[in-house]
């Protein structure tokens, strides 16, 4: 090769380097932010509605979305509570599988077990929730937009959980294991964007609220996804053809670019949501 081009080749090589780093520093700080708002949420899951369920109170589930409750229909009800009881579970323990040194130190004593019982609470939070949203729906419009997403959510999180256990308990393929394991971090990664989001919106766009859920509902976890798929390919060293390389590094470029805007405005609904919604709640009296 010709001196130039061999400079030209080892430039754009250094480029996607860098771009690769950045996607990782971009993933850890991602996995940050979100594992502090998996464990705050967890907790406020775990305070406010299980704990309404232990006192049997779920009239109570409409202080935090009106309509939640359903006194006529114990089929629904139920649902919501198996989804409620397996989602603090997830958020609080499930963050725990993607801490490294744990996951090396306590493999066989934490790790595998805990993914058994995540695998299962995965699988029975998705299907109750899906019920729900099935028989009575969601209370707030847009209402078809938002129960079909939600549908999409549910049948996202069992796909994902069922190729975790099947690539890693029966195909003994660690590598797709942690590529499912990635998507599965992303999807909720997407939920716990959508629940930050719900204060912030209301609070930075006021009476575009409406507009603001619309928008929420349609780029919900589709896009966390795609981040991890990125973060997975980039340390997997998967590069594009050379014909699509230049267009491949300026998408990779504005991907990185949304991601840390993302990041940023994660980090600000984070801390609108928890002291204006979570943390209130969380220490809300539920006797009469």
């Amino acid at each position: 090769e010709k001196p130039a081009v061999t400079q030209i080749r080892t430039l754009l090589q250094q480029q996607q380097q860098r771009r690769r780093s950045f996607a990782s520093w971009l993933w850890f700080c991602f996995l940050v932010v979100v594992w502090i708002a998996c464990i705050v949420f967890g907790l406020y899951t775990l305070c406010f509605y299980v704990r309404a369920i232990g006192m049997n109170k779920l009239e109570y589930w409409d202080l935090s979305r009106p309509g939640l409750y359903h006194k006529e229909r114990w089929d629904s009800n139920l649902g919501l509570s198996l989804h409620f009881i397996s989602a603090s579970y997830i958020m609080l323990l499930g963050t725990f599988q993607y801490v490294p040194w744990i996951r090396r130190k306590y493999q066989y004593r934490f790790h595998r077990w805990n993914g058994r019982i995540l695998l299962l609470a995965s699988l029975v939070g998705a299907m109750g929730g899906m019920y729900y949203i099935g028989a009575v729906g969601v209370s707030f419009e847009p209402r078809r937009l938002a129960n079909v997403m939600n549908m999409l959510f549910g049948i996202s999180v069992i796909v994902c959980a069922l190729n975790m256990y099947y690539c890693a308990a029966w195909k003994r393929d660690y590598d797709q294991h942690k590529l499912w394991a990635y998507r599965f971090s992303g999807i909720f990664m997407g939920n716990i964007f959508v629940r930050m989001c719900t204060v912030t919106f209301r609070v930075v766009m006021g009476s575009l609220l409406l507009l603001g859920s619309i928008i929420l509902q349609y780029i919900f976890f589709i896009p966390f996804i795609l981040l991890a798929q990125t973060v997975w390919t980039s340390e997997h060293n998967i590069n594009s053809n050379d014909i699509h390389e230049e267009k491949a590094a300026i998408s990779s470029r504005l991907f990185l670019v949304l991601a840390a805007l993302g990041l940023v405005w994660l980090v600000v609904a984070l801390i609108v949501e928890s002291l204006l919604t979570w943390i209130p709640l969380m220490i809300t009296d539920l006797t009469p």
